[in-house]
Parts: structure tokens; C-alpha cells; sequence
């Protein structure tokens, strides 16, 4: 019989396909064994029995991976791009530069994020997304979280910044740099994280 009644079988399951979706397989024999034709027709993956091919359906394009990246002149960081100026304004003034960007004076989630913005500025103190209306309010961040007092804030000024100490904090009329800070930017590209010597591989 070989394969002209495997021929037959499938000509009977294609005419019928509800027979094999309701476990109603005929049996057939090959070699001089009696098979199931489900042995036949599934297979299991990557097995061919009896010498028969299979026309597999064409493989589906790869979908494109989306890649992180900061604009020139911006440091990337678990996940955020951060601007450190090379020029001082005032807290107001600060944060208006950084919104023309999109984003923000930063916000700081972390002590691991503390620690890195210390080591990176250098000897000079930066303007954060940190302030107070007066002395009745709360500390606020820019993005209108209270603060929670998981640092100290030196000083008696309505606007904070980030020295060699820690944050302290002045009037907002004061002229120092400033951090901005976003969320990481994602692009389309071919699978290569976002690399170079603005990117310093740091994620959770």
C-alpha cells in the first residue's frame, strides 16, 4: 500500500476535517504496521516519518527591537537621560530650559540615583526638581509628588540643590547649574542597546 494510502487518507481527511479535529483518525498500515493516521499527519515537531516532507509556512519577518537612547549631550542612566549645564540660571529659569526639552529639573527616585548624580556633576552644586511654596507647605518635587523625606534638605530657601553634602537648599532667585531629566527615548532599530559614551549600561 506504502504512501498511495497515505495519499488516500489525506484525501479523505482534507474532505473531511472534522474528522481529525473530533480524534475520529483512520488507521491505515505502512511497512506492514498498522499506523493511526494521526501518527502520520502529526507528527512531532521537526520528525518527518517515512521519508515524507514538509512545506513549512514562510517565516514571519522579524519584528523591528526597540532600542534606548538620549539626545547628544545627554547621560543616560537606569533608564533616564539626565543634562548637566555648563551655564546658571535660576531655579524658575533652570526648569523652563529643561521643559523646552520635554522634560524636567530632576526628579530623584533613589539613593542609587543620588549617588550617581553626587559623583557625576562634580564640585559644583545643581538646581533639582525640589521646592516649596513657603514654610506652611510641603517639599514637592516638579512632577507634584510631596516629598517624603527620605533625605535631608539643608538650609532655609524654598528651592534645593544638590551639593557635595547632599541637597541643601536657597532662594530660587540664586543663579547656579542645573540637572534635567527624562525618560530614556525609544526608536526602532536592529536589536543594539543603546551604547557609546553617553550610556553607562546602569539598570535595575
Amino acid at each position: 500500500m506504502g504512501f498511495s494510502e497515505i495519499e488516500k487518507t489525506e484525501q479523505r481527511l482534507h474532505m473531511n476535517p472534522d474528522a481529525a479535529e473530533n480524534g475520529e483518525w483512520p488507521r491505515i498500515i505502512i511497512n506492514g504496521s498498522t499506523k493511526q493516521a494521526k501518527e502520520v499527519f502529526s507528527p512531532k515537531p521537526g520528525h518527518f516519518p517515512y521519508g515524507r516532507s514538509a512545506v513549512l509556512p514562510p517565516a514571519l519577518p522579524s519584528p523591528s527591537t526597540l532600542t534606548e537612547y538620549c539626545p547628544d549631550g545627554w547621560i543616560g542612566y537606569q533608564r533616564k537621560c539626565y543634562y548637566f549645564s555648563d551655564s546658571d540660571r535660576n531655579w524658575t529659569s533652570s526648569q523652563n530650559y529643561c521643559a523646552s526639552f520635554n522634560a524636567s529639573l530632576v526628579v530623584i527616585d533613589s539613593q542609587e540615583e543620588m549617588s550617581f548624580l553626587r559623583r557625576y556633576k562634580g564640585p559644583a552644586d545643581y538646581w533639582i526638581g525640589l521646592q516649596k511654596m513657603n514654610d506652611q507647605e510641603p517639599w514637592r518635587w516638579i512632577d507634584g509628588t510631596i516629598f517624603n523625606n527620605w533625605f535631608k534638605i539643608r538650609g532655609g530657601g524654598e528651592c534645593a540643590y544638590i551639593n557635595h553634602q547632599g541637597v541643601a537648599s536657597s532662594s530660587g532667585r540664586s543663579e547656579e547649574p542645573w540637572i534635567c531629566s527624562k525618560p530614556v527615548q525609544m526608536t526602532k532599530g536592529t536589536g543594539c542597546a543603546l551604547s557609546g559614551p553617553n550610556y553607562l549600561h546602569k539598570h535595575p
